[in-house]
Order: structure tokens, then sequence, then C-alpha cells
């Protein structure tokens, strides 16, 4: 919808004084005078002999907090009605499917042209598996660790309008994409921090997230308080952030953290963190994703489902690995992501049977300590003898003995009918 707009607005920057740096600050700026030009909240003609009015004003309207310092105001003045004069064009109407179009569209640009995916956004057909695969609870709270621009709260306010979503970013760049998809989408129930609430109070319903992989320590980063934190301190990064995911949960609490595959069956504190984690009858499933789905990585995630009312002792493993579009950047269908959620549901309800052949298996609390805690579904396959081959010439007699014997009932059968 917006991919011109934001690819002239790149090249002018880029030909400017204010350099692409300033790059996501005026696409935000430009994408919320328009939408409060159109909400007749703002008129813009009476602000453009002074810019530093506008971003005052602008700020003072939504609580954003845009870039309003050591930039060339004649310039970017130039690039705002550019880019406004681009987006009247296109006709938004500001629904929700165009809201969402919208920062869809900005997300992969900075994924494609500013190489920004890592630190900025979640995939967005994984964003919907892990928002759907959550028990459907009412839940009063839900809670993003490492919330990059806000991908998953914005998608839990859909599902949970009710609920209050709080996140913790890093980068001021994911937290103005963030808070502006919040303001431009009334999401009033969506809040973000850059630093952490570590009140032992602060419990949540539901705690999702999708957190850097392989860094070790988060003390730098994060300082968590809490049981989980204590057991697995300076761990790997994505330890860690599951750690703060089992601190924050209330009672009735359920998390869906997205980890490495080598956590299905890795030692040292991957060994740890299965062990206590079946040992306290927490871990719901395990959804092994298929590879490429980011744009950085091949690596093929999993996905860790905790449930703190959990009362079986089974756990289901759902191999999705061949699942996929292919290519270069993979991605679920609508239909594989029904089959997954319906799986994980069937599940819960205890009527999901498996066998040898199917993509998931249901494993019991004995076969977990009888492979000492391995979560990789091969582990659960029975190995079926192969044949051992015989040698050609034992073949070939076979071959011979069974036609000689063809022959002889043939002409047994021939002397039997000319007695007839």
């Amino acid at each position: 919808m917006i991919t011109n707009f934001l690819i002239r607005t790149l090249d002018k920057l880029r030909h400017s004084r204010n350099g692409v740096s300033n790059f996501v600050d005026v696409v935000l700026f430009v994408l919320l005078l328009k939408f409060l030009s159109h909400n007749k909240r703002i008129v813009l003609n009476a602000y453009f002999v002074d810019l530093k009015s506008l971003i005052t004003e602008v700020s003072n309207i939504s609580g954003i907090d845009y870039q309003s310092s050591d930039i060339n105001h004649e310039e970017l003045i130039s690039i705002i009605n550019s880019g406004l004069k681009e987006l009247e064009h296109i006709g938004i109407n500001w629904s929700t499917k165009d809201i969402d179009t919208i920062f869809e569209d900005l997300h992969n640009f900075l994924i494609s042209k500013l190489g920004l995916e890592a630190d900025v956004v979640t995939p967005k057909s994984v964003v919907t598996l892990l928002t759907r695969i959550v028990k459907d609870s009412r839940p009063k709270s839900i809670y993003d660790p490492f919330a990059r621009s806000g991908n998953f709260l914005h998608a839990f306010d859909k599902r949970f309008p009710k609920a209050t979503k709080e996140g913790l970013i890093y980068g001021r760049q994911n937290y103005l994409i963030a808070r502006t998809q919040s303001f431009i989408a009334n999401a009033t129930s969506i809040h973000f921090n850059f630093t952490p609430d570590d009140r032992q109070a602060s419990k949540y319903d539901i705690v999702v997230t999708n957190p850097p992989f392989g860094q070790n320590g988060i003390k730098d980063r994060y300082s968590s308080v809490g049981e989980w934190t204590d057991i697995f301190l300076n761990s790997q990064l994505e330890i860690s952030y599951l750690a703060q995911a089992l601190n924050k949960l209330s009672d009735k609490g359920f998390a869906s953290i997205v980890l490495p595959m080598n956590v299905l069956s890795g030692q040292s504190t991957y060994y740890e963190l299965r062990k206590e984690l079946i040992h306290r009858n927490l871990l719901e499933s395990v959804v092994i994703l298929p590879g490429k789905l980011f744009y950085s990585t091949a690596i093929a995630p999993v996905i860790f489902n905790i449930d703190k009312q959990k009362k079986a002792s089974n756990i289901l493993l759902l191999d999705c690995s061949a699942m996929g579009s292919g290519g270069s950047v993979n991605e679920l269908s609508e239909d594989e992501i029904e089959g997954i959620v319906k799986n994980i549901n069937d599940f819960r309800a205890g009527t999901l049977y498996s066998d040898d052949k199917s993509t998931f298996k249901v494993v019991s609390l004995e076969e977990l300590k009888s492979k000492d805690f391995d979560l990789r579904i091969s582990s659960f396959r029975k190995l079926y003898e192969i044949p051992v081959l015989e040698d050609p010439k034992d073949i070939r007699k076979e071959c011979e003995a069974l036609e000689t014997a063809l022959r002889q009932a043939e002409a047994k059968l021939k002397t039997l009918s000319d007695g007839l």
C-alpha cells in the first residue's frame, strides 16, 4: 500500500543533508500527520511555516516524541509535503485492515532495504501462529519481555482487546514504530516501556516473545529478579528471556516462547532447562518449525508452550519442519497455521492420538525420562529392522524352483483336463 511512498522518501533523504538515519522518524511523522489531518485533529497548512512547532504539536497530541533537532527544516518540509501528496493518491481510509497493511509494508521495507529485521520484527506467520496457540482463557494481562516493534501485542489486541498489554522495547526506532501504530489503531490497552518492571507483584496471564538467540548473559540489557532467573543466571540470552517469562507468569498463566532448535537436545543449560520444565509439569507442547522463516537466518526455530495450569503429564511434540512456502524466505500458510492450532487444541481435549507415521507424538513422562529428556521427535520413533538383502544367486535359484513347480502344476492340470 505505501511501498512507493517509502521508496521515494528514502531516496529523497539520501540526497538531503538530513540523511537516511532519520528515515523512520520522517516516515512515521508523515503517516501520523496524514492520520491526524484525516481525523481533523490538525490543520496542516497552519504549521508549515514552522516545522518545529508542527513537531511539537504532533508530539503533544500523540504523546510520542519525534526527532526535532539536528535537522534541516527547509529540506524536511519539502520531503514531508511530497510524502503527504503520495499518501493522498493512495486514498487511505485508516480502517483496521489499512493500518495493518501500512505497518506490514513498513516492516517489510525495513527488512529488505535497511536490513533491520533481527531487531524490528517477527515474521507475520509466526506472530499469527503464536497468538492463536495460547489458550483462550480471557486473560487480564499480556506481556512481551522483548517486544521488538510490538508485533505480538498489536496482534493480541485484536483477540483480547480488553486485556492490558505491556511490552519491553530496546531501541528508539522500535519504540517509535510501536507507539505510532498503537496511537493510529487507538490501541489504548497497549503500553510500551524502555526499562523493565521488576516488581514481584507484576504477573501476567499470557507471556509471549521471540528473543534474540545465542548471546550470553542478560545483566547488561535486562536486569531481572525471580526464581527462574536465579536458576539460569548468566545463561544464553534466549534462556534468560524464557526465565523472565516464567518469573512473570501468573498462577494460571500461559507462555509461548520462540527458541533455537538446539534447546531440544542440547546439553548443559539446555538440558537443565528441559528437565526442570518437565519435572515441574509446565511444558505443554513443543512445535518444531521449518527453517528460513526469519530473513536473517536459515535456522529452524521451535516454540515452547508452557502452561501453569497443566494437569496431564504428557507432552505434545509437533513436527512442522516440512511446512512452509519454500523459497529463500519461508512462510506458513493459513491452512498450516490452522492445522497446528487444531492439533494442539485436540491434544488439550485429549482427542489427539499419534502413531509412528504421524508428524506429531504424544509422549509420557516415563518415555521422556527413558530418553534423558531429549525432546527431538525422532528420539521417539520406532526403529524398524532393515531386512538383510539376500545373495542374488540364492534369489535366482528360488525363482528357478518356482518356475519348475509352476510347469509341473500346469502339466498335471492338463492331464486332469484330458481325462474329463
